[in-house]
């Protein structure tokens, strides 16, 4: 395929240009998936990294209180990969963009290596949630449940819920219904997008992010960006499968953490999970009140 071809998946309209001239401000984020790094083609279909990249993206705005409006796309293309493929990844991309009433508005595409797929996306501010506006005093809350994503990423590479959960009893039925719920949290992960639009509307939540690389490195984040020391107790995290540190290590999870006052009630799933203190920012773990040190480490880009 051509490269106008390939665009032509994407734009309907001849009317392209280098650049996009923007009509309102906003909020824009940018984020990328890269085969071998964030995905593998044995289990990624094209649909589902369709869904996954427009849904990462997406769920940056919603927790920074702001809607999505347009996006551009970047796609780094090898050059052995089937055209049926690209026509799927196009076709589903498109789809979405329409159910989440997204316009595309540029980007670009290039031969790569490895299959590279980048978007940016923006949008207007119904309410600013910023990372840095936490404030002491303020309780820590979690939406959903989390640990999902990452134990599905281990069965899809052919891990055994058995080995991957030690020690739990699971009758046939329950390892059907987690498997299926674990596999499909990390292929197709959805963005809060409603419970965002009602955290907006709630004064007295005052920062917010999403559970993108773990909830032990993401409320650290939280609090640095605070400057806030946060205690996180992990006997009041969500856990209805029970599993353990996956709950604090899974990362593509999408749920939202958020810093507001304490004792505030959601008509969406949200507990609350710790408090923030003045004093060294960071994160403080707790168990049962006391201090606890996590023996597994949260995915690190950059570790070695």
């Amino acid at each position: 395929m051509t490269e106008e071809e390939i665009i032509s998946l994407f734009q309907n309209s001849p009317a392209l240009d280098d650049c996009a001239f923007l009509k309102h401000d906003g909020a824009i984020t940018t984020d990328a998936l890269v085969e071998g790094v964030h995905f593998d083609l044995d289990y990624f279909s094209a649909r589902a990294l369709a869904h996954k990249l427009l849904q990462v993206n997406l769920s940056d705005l919603v927790s920074s209180g702001a809607t999505a409006h347009w996006c551009t796309l970047n796609l780094g293309l090898r050059l052995d990969l089937a055209e049926t493929f690209v026509r799927d990844f196009a076709r589903e991309f498109c789809s979405a963009l329409k159910e989440e009433q997204i316009d595309l508005i540029g980007g670009d595409s290039f031969r790569a290596p490895a299959l590279f797929l980048s978007l940016t996306m923006g949008g207007p501010v119904q309410r600013a949630l910023p990372r840095w506006a936490g404030k002491a005093g303020d309780a820590l809350y979690l939406t959903g449940q989390t640990g999902l994503s990452e134990l599905g990423l281990s069965l899809w590479k052919g891990g055994r819920l058995s080995d991957l959960l030690p020690g739990k009893n699971l009758n046939e039925a329950d390892q059907a219904l987690l498997s299926e719920q674990a596999r499909e949290r990390h292929l197709y992960p959805r963005a809060r997008r409603e419970w965002g639009t009602l955290l907006c509307t709630e004064e007295r939540v005052h920062a917010a992010m999403d559970v993108s690389d773990g909830l032990l490195s993401d409320v650290n984040r939280l609090a640095r960006a605070s400057g806030l020391s946060i205690q996180l107790e992990v006997d009041s995290i969500p856990d209805p499968w029970q599993l353990g540190h996956w709950v604090l290590t899974s990362g593509e999870e999408l749920e939202l953490i958020f810093l507001g006052e304490p004792g505030l009630s959601f008509p969406f799933p949200a507990a609350q999970i710790g408090r923030a203190f003045p004093g060294t920012a960071g994160l403080l773990l707790l168990k049962g009140g006391g201090p606890y040190e996590l023996k597994e480490r949260p995915f690190e880009h950059f570790s070695r």
